[in-house]
């Protein structure tokens, strides 16, 4: 299973003001939906859920099927499937002949994922922008990993980051 977490991020780590607003660039925002329309799924937590919701970014990332981390179970619909675990995910990813999907996060679906060795690989677009303050990508809880770069470019103002995760 290829698991590929995609996070952008200011130039010092936060994914988010405090506040929840992400002042990405419009580039930044079409750049997101190119990738995820290469995966038939994505994974995000129940607040990225309900963010992306509310901006009808699901259609925009091309409508793939959706599987929710939260404590909340089951379907909301035939793409939107509700499960408690990083594990669960997998299960519902394998029950659908599905080998990829795309980890949008939150913090806490981005930690559950990487501590249960699920991460493949880190794809990270870094905003030239610094925060004072505010969400990151990761809970403190997160464990320590390895990762090996495997590609970077320059995309308009942004750095784009492709890292392999090896432990």
């Amino acid at each position: 299973m290829r698991i590929v977490m995609f996070t952008t991020q200011t130039a010092n780590g936060f994914v988010a003001h405090a506040s929840g607003e992400m002042p990405w660039s419009e580039s930044t925002h079409q750049d997101r939906y190119e990738l995820a329309k290469r995966f038939p799924a994505v994974i995000v937590g129940r607040n990225t859920f309900e963010v992306l919701s509310e901006g009808d970014e699901f259609t925009k990332l091309g409508n793939p099927l959706v599987i929710v981390v939260t404590s909340t179970h089951g379907a909301l619909d035939e793409n939107t499937v509700f499960v408690e675990t990083a594990k669960e995910a997998i299960t519902e990813l394998h029950g659908r002949d599905i080998t990829q999907a795309l980890l949008l996060g939150g913090a806490i679906t981005n930690t559950k994922f990487l501590d249960a060795g699920l991460v493949s690989e880190v794809i990270m677009d870094l905003e030239p922008q610094l925060f004072s303050h505010g969400a990151g990508t990761f809970t403190k809880e997160a464990p320590s990993v390895q990762l090996e770069l495997l590609h970077s470019e320059q995309r308009g103002a942004n750095i784009r980051l492709h890292y392999k995760v090896l432990n």
